[in-house]
């Protein structure tokens, strides 16, 4: 799973720049969100592996718009002498998220499994947006 959604990633980034160009902040920063939660509905529902695979590639679109926007949104809105500071927490979380992430959501999914995983991530995710 983790394979589809960084190969969906690496083809959607490089494409950001166009992305950029011909769409406004707010409607690119919308749709990735719709995209990501999309994707985490498909996989809390999903009856075989196959529906988690394409929920993976669907939040993959979402995280591949989102993540070159993240840097957009710091170096346009964030003033000048907090610039490095912000990117420096926008490259931690992508840093540190690769490397915890498949273990913390493991160990989740262990115990509540993928469909309780899924939906409260939905409803986590849901919250943090409001």
């Amino acid at each position: 799973m983790t394979s589809i959604y960084l190969l969906i990633l690496a083809i959607i980034v490089p494409t950001s720049a166009i992305l950029k160009s011909n769409f406004k902040t707010k409607h690119l920063f919308v749709f990735a969100n719709l995209f990501f939660i999309a994707g985490i509905l498909i996989d809390g529902f999903a009856t075989a592996f196959t529906w988690l695979i394409i929920g993976r590639a669907i939040q993959g679109i979402g995280t591949g718009i989102a993540l070159p926007l993240m840097f957009n949104i710091i170096m346009e809105q964030v003033p000048t002498s907090k610039v490095g500071v912000m990117m420096g927490f926008g490259n931690l979380i992508t840093g540190v998220a690769p490397a915890i992430g498949p273990t913390f959501g493991g160990l989740i999914i262990a115990s509540i499994g993928w469909h309780g995983f899924s939906i409260s991530s939905y409803h986590s995710y849901c919250y943090l947006l409001s």
